[in-house]
């Protein structure tokens, strides 16, 4: 997806301190600058001088580019015209001096020449309040690094029937600024599987059931089993119930007290307190 971008609307480049965007905005720039008819680099932190000694293959392209000094000044592209790219290079610290809906206000009105592609950091896009930005994007690609050489790049892409299309991809860009990548393919958890040889192995050493393996003449003696609780339940437990000597009998699990015939003046009796 990231080789098929074709910068319409907005797409924002997401960065982190441990994978910074600017070597894939740069490809993008240099990508569009051979295919579009007009592109526009826009300067907000970085210096052109930084840039061309940084990326010798892209000087030639950003020999022309835009020093200025805030967002205020971007307005002078508004009438800038038809199929006309803007690369802004970043918007991170004008995020911090001005409030969110204002900058997704001045992308909007910069993609209707044709695209913006500009890069942020990565709390500007998942912190709480970030959704202007987000709603305004028609393309985010989210950058992190890997434990190798490549880069991994989580795209989003919102199309205009408000579908949501996403793809993770793994990608390196070159010293000539030539983006390569390829589809991340996700490592699944491998579970072991016995062998027919084992099976039988494996069915002794449990022994438990839940009544899935019985005979029908098992199966009948369990239905037929009373267990002394339902017993009690159902009042017929107490048939055959022998008094003790102190008046307490068991029945089906259940204690019925049969009070003294004279008070013994026991204080542990429970005669005092119980009302018969």
């Amino acid at each position: 997806m990231m080789q098929r971008a074709n910068f319409d609307g907005i797409t924002v480049v997401g960065e982190c301190l441990e994978c910074r965007g600017e070597a894939l905005w740069m490809s993008f720039l240099v990508k569009a600058s051979r295919t579009k008819q007009r592109v526009v680099c826009v300067l907000l932190e970085s210096l052109k001088s930084t840039l061309e000694k940084r990326y010798p293959a892209a000087k030639d392209y950003i020999s022309s580019a835009k020093e200025l000094e805030s967002l205020e000044d971007l307005k002078v592209f508004e009438n800038a015209g038809d199929q006309t790219i803007f690369f802004i290079d970043s918007l991170s610290a004008s995020l911090l001096s001005y409030p969110l809906s204002s900058v997704a206000r001045t992308l909007c009105s910069l993609s209707k020449s044709g695209g913006v592609v500009t890069r942020v950091h990565l709390d500007h896009l998942n912190g709480s309040g970030s959704a202007p930005l987000r709603d305004v994007s028609d393309c985010i690609l989210t950058l992190n690094a890997t434990s190798d050489s490549c880069q991994r790049c989580f795209t989003e892409m919102y199309r205009k029937n408000g579908s949501r299309r996403t793809t993770t991809e793994l990608f390196t860009v070159d010293n000539d600024l030539k983006l390569r990548c390829n589809i991340a393919r996700q490592k699944g958890v491998e579970k072991p599987v016995a062998s027919p040889g084992n099976a039988s192995d494996i069915s002794s050493l449990t022994s438990f059931s839940i009544g899935l393996t019985l005979s029908e003449a098992e199966r009948k003696a369990k239905e037929n089993l009373r267990l002394p609780f339902m017993s009690a339940q159902k009042e017929e437990g107490l048939v055959g119930l022998k008094s003790t000597a102190r008046g307490v009998v068991r029945a089906g699990g259940q204690i019925i007290y049969t009070p003294d015939e004279a008070d013994d003046f026991d204080e542990s009796d429970p005669d005092d307190d119980l009302e018969i």
